[in-house]
């Protein structure tokens, strides 16, 4: 009986022999063989050498080249006359506009009913320019209107520039330019020097965006005419046009030199 006895004694012993050497192993070569270095040193034995590479220091490495990312040429080109941008809506009241263009001489009388066919409502007024020294011929003419489906709405806003001499005038251009920036702030878009340069330079464009269309045109007759024309296109406004041209409709005029 004490045979089986003594082989479970020293098979213990065994395991734990393996156990605590596994542990020891573990302990010795943990931290890259930094504790197993410190016990060879302490007996005299040379350390073991680290498997870690050294890192290399940040300024000796080589950066890779930077991406080389390729663009059209017309994107990197500057634009010298960039396009208008037209992210606005008329949201002053027909009353506020007319009482601000009737303060600056434009108009001659407010917000009232008018028989225009489907445009009911309106304010306008025909501004004759006459040349230096002349009474009688004007040299020129502007014309604004605005005008509304209904009482409380803006349908269309209307500058006409009129050159009742046969050519471009200066000074007709000039009070042109001046409506136009007084048009764009009494309808609450403020300062807009594109716009305002495209009808300087009597320059034909249209822009549709935002419920919104804005466009400047030349009528085809032998007196110089040109139209600078807001129109706000409401459901009511598009079920119209859907029917008729829309310039028959918003440049329907009275009967007179416009």
């Amino acid at each position: 009986m004490a045979e089986p006895a003594e082989k479970n004694t020293k098979l213990f012993l065994l395991l734990l022999a393996v156990i605590f050497s596994g542990i020891g192993s573990i302990v010795l070569l943990a931290n890259d063989k930094q504790n197993l270095n410190t016990l060879l040193v302490s007996f005299g034995f040379d350390p073991i050498a680290s498997g870690a590479r050294d890192i290399e220091p940040e300024a000796n490495r080589i950066k890779p080249p930077s991406p080389v990312i390729l663009m059209p040429e017309r994107l990197l080109q500057h634009q010298a006359n960039p396009p208008l941008t037209f992210r606005r809506t008329i949201t002053r009241s027909p009353l506020q506009i007319c009482s601000e263009l009737q303060q600056r001489g434009l108009i001659d009388a407010g917000w009232t009913a008018a028989d225009l066919g489907e445009l009911a409502w309106e304010c306008s007024h025909e501004l004759l320019l006459h040349a230096r020294g002349d009474s009688e011929d004007p040299e020129g003419s502007l014309y604004i209107s605005v005008r509304g489906l209904q009482e409380d709405q803006v349908s269309s806003v209307r500058l006409k520039i009129n050159f009742l001499s046969g050519s471009i005038s200066e000074r007709v251009m000039r009070k042109a330019v001046d409506a136009a920036d007084a048009i764009l702030s009494a309808i609450g878009w403020g300062a807009d020097p594109e716009a305002l340069e495209h009808v300087r330079k009597l320059e034909v464009f249209e822009i549709k965006n935002n419920g919104n269309r804005m466009s400047l045109f030349r009528e085809h007759t032998e007196i110089p005419r040109y139209n600078l024309l807001i129109v706000s296109e409401t459901p009511a406004g598009e079920a119209r046009m859907s029917k008729k041209s829309g310039r028959q409709i918003w440049l329907k005029a009275p009967e007179s030199s416009n």
